[in-house]
């Protein structure tokens, strides 16, 4: 039994130097792939860093393109919609549009011109003035 325990003892240590060396192996192995990948991790990080701001770069210019697109189209409802409240006051105004026609086609008719003055204490003194004018030929004429 003696010689068998020593035979065995034997090769088990004849497999466990040639286990020794294969570790060995392998552990050298494993470092290098572990030096690659980290080589390969710095590099990717790097690339993935100029990914990114190329990506961040694209998605601020789209956003700039939407804020134009959307404000265009702001702008034309505003503008639509003002259109829309101008037909609409017109139709329901169709006598006021009438009466101010009216009103131009008698100026031209009478040869009355229509001065327009902002300051309304002023207006109202012209047209006051303008109006007793007219009173006045106007009865002159009767008169004669």
């Amino acid at each position: 039994m003696n010689h068998e325990m020593k035979n065995t003892l034997e090769e088990i240590k004849r497999e466990n130097s040639a286990l020794k060396g294969k570790c060995t192996n392998y552990e050298t192995a494993l470092q290098g792939l572990q030096e690659r990948l980290d080589s390969n991790l710095e590099t990717g990080k790097e690339m993935s860093k100029r990914k990114l701001d190329e990506w961040k770069k694209i998605w601020i210019k789209e956003r700039e393109e939407e804020k134009v697109n959307f404000a265009e189209v702001v702008k034309q409802q505003i503008e639509e919609k003002t259109k829309d409240t101008v037909i609409q006051v017109i139709k329901e105004k169709e006598e006021l549009m009438r009466d101010t026609v009216d009103k131009k086609k008698c100026m031209v008719i009478y040869e009355l011109e229509e001065k327009k003055n902002p300051v309304k204490i002023m207006r109202e003194k012209e047209e006051k003035e303008m109006v007793k004018e007219i009173i006045s030929v106007v009865q002159d004429k009767e008169q004669s």
